[in-house]
């Protein structure tokens, strides 16, 4: 017995999510608040960038 060939294609999507990781005072909040900025000075917001689509491709942020 033999069947038709079956072919399934699947798209890919690329997609990302950029969760925010400083510590505020407000446990699993995705924001970055209370961070103080000066003049001239910085700013350290911290995040985690996770790739959610059906890609395991790598990727370079500069």
């Amino acid at each position: 017995m033999r069947s038709n060939e079956v072919v399934v294609k699947v798209s890919e999507q690329l997609s990302f999510s950029l969760t925010a990781n400083n510590e505020d005072g407000t446990p699993n909040d995705t924001i970055n608040e209370n961070l103080d900025a000066t003049p001239n000075g910085f700013a350290v917001f911290q995040h985690t960038l996770t790739n959610t689509g059906n890609r395991n491709d790598t990727y370079t942020l500069n």
